[in-house]
């Protein structure tokens, strides 16, 4: 299957990679992503919209998100025929411990939308 990857989560994305035929990688500047990979496009508040589009149009039956920090747009979800997958990690903020980022991810739940239009 062919798929789009929209996000910073890099293993999410390795996942991906696995399973599907990413043919997009989008993230942030200075995210996981960014730094390890050559192949990807560059999302910011300035091209949002053009990315929105890029996505709308685009040929994958599978569009992921992971970490991906704007909100996608309804036209998106309502596309004949794509899944749009959106994996959503919730903690618990009031753990109290020294190393915050290894105890959450002991705690973390994992949560996953998926949504197909036909």
């Amino acid at each position: 299957m062919k798929s789009i990857f929209i996000g910073t989560r890099i293993e999410a994305l390795e996942k991906l990679e696995e399973l599907t035929e990413v043919l997009d990688i989008i993230t942030i500047k200075d995210s996981y992503i960014d730094n390890k990979r050559k192949k990807k496009i560059i999302v910011n508040k300035h091209n949002k919209e053009e990315i929105n589009s890029f996505l709308t149009n685009s040929s994958a039956k599978l569009i992921f998100s992971s970490g991906y920090p704007f909100i996608l747009p309804k036209k998106l979800i309502s596309i004949k025929k794509k899944y749009l997958l959106i994996l959503i990690q919730v903690y618990y903020p009031n753990t109290k411990v020294e190393n915050v980022s290894k105890e959450l991810t002991k705690t973390m739940k994992i949560y996953m939308v998926a949504h197909y239009t036909i």
